[in-house]
């Protein structure tokens, strides 16, 4: 014959069974949605207008009276797609920070191909700095705040290569800015690189 104890036990068993499963379920599925919600709230971002950069940026042609004080640090602005991030020569240390000015590259005050890396999606950092930089579009202005001077490129084409693509940094001859992450965002088997000219260049 059962004893009461273990009818009793029965109930309990169960309903901290249904605790365990329900909270498996909302974690597996936070998992599987945490790389969406950056995009979800870049579209929320962008329908109210929020993607504004505090500096003012000019090309070639444009003369901006009064413009805005510069960051004190070196910084990479991108107005279309809300990013402001310090750009960093620490290694692979600078991804924590931020962005990682690539040593195969050069700086901006010197002619040739400017390479920054970023990620786009980490579960530690899941809206990466480069998470949006498929919305970037042809004639996007990109800024580069170097040793307090401005450098601005204008986007020439986006574009995906395999992981080992290494021509993406090689020099090039004419003043070019290059960025790139991993996609898709899940993945790191391919680049999705931007291209850009120099439009603008502070002196």
């Amino acid at each position: 014959m059962k004893s009461t104890s273990s009818r009793s036990n029965k109930p309990s068993i169960r309903i901290v069974n249904r605790v365990l499963t329900i909270w498996i379920l909302l974690i597996l599925g936070y998992v599987i949605l945490l790389p969406f919600l950056p995009k979800i709230s870049y579209w929320i971002n962008d329908a109210k207008g929020l993607h504004k950069s505090p500096y003012v940026l000019r090309n070639s042609t444009e003369v901006i009276e009064n413009p805005k004080p510069k960051p004190a640090d070196n910084r990479l602005v991108i107005p279309s797609i809300g990013v402001d991030q310090g750009v960093f020569q620490d290694g692979e240390l600078s991804l924590e920070k931020g962005l990682w000015l690539r040593p195969q590259g050069v700086t901006p005050d010197i002619d040739g191909n400017v390479v920054v890396a970023g990620h786009r999606f980490t579960y530690k950092n899941p809206n990466g700095e480069f998470y949006n930089l498929d919305k970037l579009n042809p004639g996007d202005v990109i800024a580069i705040f170097w040793d307090q001077k401005e450098y601005n490129y204008v986007v020439r084409e986006t574009l995906v290569v395999p992981a080992n693509a290494l021509y993406i940094e090689s020099p090039t001859e004419q003043p070019q800015l290059t960025l790139y992450t991993c996609t898709p965002v899940w993945s790191t088997a391919n680049r999705l690189v931007v291209l850009a000219d120099l439009i603008y260049k502070e002196t």
